[in-house]
Order: structure tokens, then C-alpha cells, then sequence
């Protein structure tokens, strides 16, 4: 699925969820838990199916979705979105850092280079620019 798939507002993303497939893989793993929050373990008449992933959105296995009460849900939501957000930190800090080993090493400078002491390098020049 494209990247839009996990915009809660997109046609795909919406179309997906109202879909019969998703409601079948909702409601089998909700009976397969037994009415509990896979997080806290709590009883609860209102339960959601919660996408650890989207890797497989459309097509996900069973360890792609876990069950949990509204409260566990809006945590689990945050901490997905703050792994994501790490992630894109990370590979925009990749980026700028590859940009500057070319510059100033050439092309190939990870086979020529020790790559956590190129890093550490671009940590100090950032700094002395007032850069993060």
C-alpha cells in the first residue's frame, strides 16, 4: 500500500477499514483474546484491532495486529508515531551525514572511512555551525 494507506483520513485507509476483510480480521482476533486487552489484560466490552505494523496493511498477519482497550490503544498509537518520527529523524541525519563524508572524503568514503569516526567528525562540525 502507498504511504497515504496510513493517513487515517485517506480513501485508502478508509475503504480498508470499513472493508469486510478488516472487519472479519477485527472481530476473529478479538474473540481470539477472550474480550482482554493484550496490554493490560483488562476485561473490556470495547476493544480495537490496533496495527503494530503497517508493513502488511491489507495483507497483515496475526503478529501485525494486537487487541487493546481504548486507553492502551491511544498509547500504543503514540509510541508508534514516536518510533516513526525517530526513524525519519534518523534517516534524515544519514542523509545530510553521507552528503558531508562525499563532500569532504569523495564518493566511496565508507570503504575508505571509519564510519563512527566520520560520524562523530560531522557531530563536531554541526555543532561548531550551530547546526543539529
Amino acid at each position: 500500500m502507498t504511504r497515504t494507506a496510513y493517513n487515517r483520513k485517506s480513501p485508502e485507509y478508509r475503504g480498508y477499514i470499513e472493508s469486510e476483510q478488516w472487519k472479519a480480521l477485527s472481530r476473529g482476533r478479538k474473540r481470539a483474546v477472550g474480550g482482554r486487552c493484550e496490554k493490560c489484560g483488562k476485561k473490556s466490552r470495547v476493544l480495537h484491532a490496533h496495527h503494530r505494523t503497517y508493513e502488511r496493511f491489507g495483507a497483515e498477519q496475526d503478529g501485525d495486529i494486537e487487541v487493546l482497550c481504548p486507553g492502551c490503544h491511544k498509547k500504543a498509537d503514540r509510541a508508534r508515531k514516536r518510533a516513526m518520527k525517530k526513524r525519519v529523524e534518523r534517516a534524515r541525519f544519514e542523509a545530510r551525514l553521507d552528503g558531508w563524508a562525499i563532500k569532504v572524503y569523495g564518493d566511496r568514503w565508507e570503504r575508505r572511512k571509519d564510519r563512527n569516526a566520520v560520524e562523530k567528525e560531522f557531530k563536531r562540525w554541526l555543532k561548531s555551525k550551530g547546526l543539529k
